[in-house]
């Protein structure tokens, strides 16, 4: 997804404030625009984990079928009460995607089949409804994380093969000192942040191919049990905080 580097960063506008030296984080969910604090790490479980997409979600292979494989690659994500678990899972659907094998269609259908089905009591008790909701995460997902159908195509002719190396996921300080001041009192939300390293391999000629690799970052607010039943589902796919807060 960068070709020849810097000059590939201009065809994807949409990674390019995942860097985890960015500046410009601005939190776009309204439901989740909080106050932030200091940095507060819990690190990943034992281990770095490497998402190996397109493979069937959660099988943690490391091989690459071709684009028969893509009705597994958009399979819905292994359910889970486990924040950081799903987080994980999340992280590695969204940028371990290969555009030649999954149609962009296809794969926002995946992300739709991610969302609530109720809306989080904080949020409910303000009149929020479940379109409004999820209607504001799939707003995020394609405005900063999911390409447009130009460079979808162009990524897809280019044979970009993605790798993402999931290197932490914690809970920001901003977020935990959120919840302890009573601003979120559901016992269900929850906000994890995978940090990680994207490697991408693209090049139409089989004998002139490109690796890069990228760090990125992701905030994402999460609705779990005991407020959405069946595990957790995606409520808030976001950047992170600017100079100041984390």
């Amino acid at each position: 997804m960068f070709t020849a580097l810097n000059a590939r960063l201009g065809r994807r506008p949409w990674i390019v404030g995942l860097a985890v030296a960015a500046t410009a984080g601005v939190l776009v969910a309204a439901a989740f625009a909080i106050g932030r604090g200091t940095d507060a790490s819990r690190t990943a479980g034992p281990g770095v984990r490497t998402a190996s997409r397109p493979t069937a979600v959660g099988s943690g292979e490391s091989d690459r079928p071709g684009p028969s494989s893509s009705a597994r690659q958009v399979a819905p994500l292994p359910r889970t009460d486990d924040p950081a678990g799903y987080a994980r899972e999340v992280a590695a659907a969204l940028f371990d995607v290969e555009p030649a094998a999954v149609t962009r269609p296809a794969f926002l259908q995946f992300w739709q089949g991610e969302l609530p089905t109720v809306v989080y009591s904080d949020a409910a008790a303000k009149g929020l409804s479940l379109a409004a909701q999820n209607a504001d995460a799939i707003n995020n997902m394609t405005s900063a994380w999911i390409p447009s159908q130009a460079v979808w195509d162009s990524e897809a002719a280019d044979q970009t093969i993605s790798q993402f190396t999931i290197t932490s996921v914690s809970v920001p300080d901003y977020w935990a000192n959120a919840v302890a001041a009573g601003t979120y009192r559901d016992p269900g939300l929850h906000l994890e942040r995978v940090m990680g390293v994207l490697t991408q391999t693209y090049g139409r000629d089989p004998a002139r191919r490109y690796t890069s690799a990228r760090s990125v970052v992701i905030d994402l607010g999460l609705l779990c049990g005991p407020t959405q039943a069946g595990g957790c589902r995606l409520v808030a796919p976001q950047q992170p905080p600017g100079p100041g807060g984390s």
